[in-house]
């Protein structure tokens, strides 16, 4: 099985290499019989045009979401299965729904699963996951920060000021790649709130850091997780600080619930695990 990837290239030198179409490429090149390769804007071989690259692929992936520049070529007379993985619907949906009807896409990968039967094609709920080759545990780094946040402001401006002047929550704010794996373990305690439906990133980054990891709920978390095992939620402000306290003076349970979850996800929620489902999906398709 041959799989084309496409997705520009990183922007930023600090997490380039974080890319999710590099990510699922390290791990589809993983399986046995299969074979990816990642083209694209700032890739070496966007030189290539895509009509010749494509001849030696059985299918194609779009997993450009956001970019503006209109690189991507036109798919719609692509005789190849076509599949988009849509990250972020909750944030632009419209703008996904279009590229799938302008492509002729044949299903869609939705990773968040209210989304994946709106875009008028088959769809398969393909949840967020985390790059373990690059995302680990540093037993050497220590846990200086009672509460950290990692991330942007988004919708968590107001939250992240409360909690930074009443928990002195150490705010690492557009602080990525490696820089951002450290951070994370550096805490104790990682705060963060999820976007809409969105069950983000940085859900899977913390435990896969084991780090314990404090959260609002959201759509899928508790059939994908179990709360109060390998996570914590909160229900609003005062609730979320005095689950913070709680967990600060119980080292053990705070502990044992970071390694709960680091053990769940390293054997769940990695991008192994996604590369084996797509490839499980191409399968049924072709």
């Amino acid at each position: 099985m041959r799989i084309l990837i496409l997705q520009s290239a990183g922007k930023h030198r600090e997490n380039a290499h974080y890319r999710e179409a590099l990510s699922l490429d390290r791990a589809l090149n993983g399986i046995e019989g299969v074979t990816s390769v990642v083209w694209g804007h700032g890739y070496p071989n966007y030189a290539t045009d895509f009509e010749t690259m494509v001849k030696a692929f059985d299918c194609v992936l779009l997993l450009e979401n956001y970019s503006s520049t209109p690189w991507v070529p036109d798919m719609s007379g692509l005789k190849k299965l076509k599949l988009f993985w849509s990250i972020d619907a909750h944030v632009v949906f419209s703008r996904h729904a279009g590229i799938v009807k302008q492509h002729k896409i044949d299903a869609v990968l939705s990773s968040t699963s209210i989304y994946k039967d709106k875009f008028g094609v088959k769809g398969y709920w393909f949840p967020n996951c985390y790059d373990d080759t690059l995302v680990k545990y540093m037993p050497e780094v220590e846990k200086a920060h009672n509460v950290g946040f990692c991330g942007n402001h988004v919708n968590r401006g107001q939250w992240i000021n409360r909690l930074a002047h009443d928990m002195k929550m150490k705010v690492d704010v557009m602080v990525i790649g490696d820089s951002m794996v450290r951070a994370v373990n550096s805490y104790k305690i990682h705060w963060n709130r999820n976007y809409s439906t969105d069950l983000n990133y940085r859900t899977f980054e913390t435990l896969g850091c084991k780090t314990a990891l404090l959260t609002n709920n959201t759509d899928k978390l508790s059939s994908m997780f179990t709360i109060g095992r390998h996570l914590l939620t909160y229900k609003d402000y005062a609730d979320c600080c005095d689950k913070i306290r709680f967990l600060l003076k119980n080292d053990k349970a705070r502990n044992d619930m970071a390694e709960a979850g680091y053990n769940h996800v390293i054997k769940n929620h990695t991008y192994k695990n996604r590369a084996r489902l797509l490839v499980d999906i191409i399968k049924e398709r072709i």
